[in-house]
């Protein structure tokens, strides 16, 4: 009987100590949840100056509404532009606003966002998507309705209005053809497309001339999920399956890869984080502060993740007002647990590292001594002054800031104090030369 009660003892404090897998990102708030919106464009918030631009529509009056937050989630100010159709997706290019509305209709607007110019789509088609986003190149600015698989386009001057469908162009070289200023990444994802037919798509972009692609193919009950990083010629350079997760999101945050995934059920939300190396070093459920929302996307700025979500509404429509079925959007907005990684360098040397990293990550730098010198010590600390395990100029990066010191020496010394003494030696000689110069001119004068 004293057996089981020490073993469950000893058990009971391997629980307690036992490590668990840090948490590196954090909730943190959630932009106002007046946020009503039809749920297209895919991110219905824009990053501008450290501030937080979010669009929606306004649930009484139809209007489109701007609304200005600070860093903290303060909301500072709101915009009602003249648009009258619900606005789709906005960038900010040239020190301007640049958006388009639900019929494809692109406007410029000022910093104020007063209408300075716009251009109709003269074919009406409204936009019905969530997986696009509005963009610039070759001086043309452009949307993909990725549902209809429709193009919107002007140039950048809004002159000139042009609508594609590409229902009846049966390959890649056709639309590439008729619609030259697309951008590397959307020429990457009509080109898997056509070579995968079975396959959908849920994300793609570029990264040094080489593309993030996060796809899903299920048969039946079967489920295949992959991220894989293709070359320009779809050769693929790396690849990790899921199998069990649907990639929503890939997104590139300082030199980390996020892929924000769900389960089949929706019932669970899931970010992976991969270093450069492409190995995996965190995996985390998130909590959503809405139950019901449904995850779509997310961007990041300096030190934070925004995951847009939509909550479908599921009430009946006792009149005429369709309101109630449209879309909520809520913005939440999270904390990446970034750690600075701080150089001290006593001597003739310089530590080559990256000047942060987040937790779990393997840390790789190079220690390079001036000719003539080489490395005494070494020495890898986190802030409470406890030194890291090291290997190969690897370490594990903890959860604090870390302060690598090293300490650079003569690879001679002996030479080097001979050397300085004979320096010594000539400037005294030289001083005393001068001295006894001066003293036989003026014994002469």
């Amino acid at each position: 009987m004293k057996k089981k009660i020490f073993l469950f003892i000893v058990l009971f404090f391997i629980i307690l100590t036992y490590p668990k897998a840090e948490n590196i990102i954090n909730y943190d708030w959630s932009f106002n949840k007046t946020n009503y919106n039809y749920g297209y464009g895919l991110n219905n918030v824009l990053i501008v100056n450290n501030k937080y631009l979010t669009w929606h529509i306004d649930k009484e009056n139809f209007n489109n509404i701007i609304t200005l937050y600070s860093e903290s989630g303060n909301e500072l100010t709101s915009f009602e532009p003249e648009i009258e159709n619900p606005i789709v997706d906005i960038i900010y290019y040239d020190n301007n606003y640049i958006t388009i509305d639900k019929l494809g209709t692109i406007y410029k607007l000022d910093k104020d966002f007063k209408i300075i110019r716009s251009i109709t789509n003269s074919e009406k088609n409204p936009i019905i998507n969530d997986k696009s986003e509005l963009k610039i190149s070759q001086n043309t600015i452009y949307y993909i309705d990725k549902i209809n698989n429709n193009i919107f386009s002007t140039d950048y001057q809004l002159n000139n209005y042009k609508y594609y469908t590409l229902s009846n162009k049966n390959t890649i070289e056709q639309i590439l053809t008729s619609i030259p200023f697309l951008n590397e990444a959307d020429k990457i994802y009509f080109s898997y497309l056509e070579n995968n037919e079975d396959v959908i798509i849920t994300d793609i972009f570029e990264n040094n001339s080489f593309y993030y692609i996060t796809s899903y193919n299920k048969k039946d009950t079967d489920l295949k999920s992959s991220l894989k990083l293709v070359d320009e010629n779809l050769n693929v350079i790396w690849e990790d399956t899921y199998n069990d997760l649907i990639p929503i999101n890939v997104l590139q945050f300082k030199d980390y890869i996020f892929v924000l995934s769900t389960s089949p059920e929706n019932q669970n939300y899931n970010i992976k984080v991969y270093n450069k190396e492409h190995h995996l070093i965190n995996e985390e459920i998130i909590k959503l502060k809405d139950k019901n929302a449904i995850p779509i996307s997310f961007i990041a700025d300096d030190r934070n993740l925004l995951i847009k979500s939509i909550i479908y509404k599921a009430e009946k429509v006792l009149t005429l007002d369709i309101a109630e079925n449209y879309s909520e959007i809520i913005i939440d907005k999270y904390n990446i647990k970034l750690f600075n990684i701080k150089s001290v360098i006593k001597g003739e040397g310089t530590i080559e590292v990256d000047e942060n990293a987040i937790t779990g990550d393997l840390v790789k730098f190079k220690i390079i001594a001036k000719n003539g010198y080489k490395l005494e010590k070494l020495s890898i600390k986190d802030i409470d002054g406890n030194s890291l395990p090291l290997s190969d100029y690897t370490f594990k990066m903890p959860s604090s800031d870390v302060t690598i010191t090293a300490i650079f020496v003569p690879e001679n010394p002996n030479t080097s104090d001979n050397i300085s003494n004979l320096i010594l030696l000539f400037s005294i000689s030289l001083v005393i030369l001068i001295i006894s110069i001066y003293k036989h001119k003026r014994c002469k004068i």
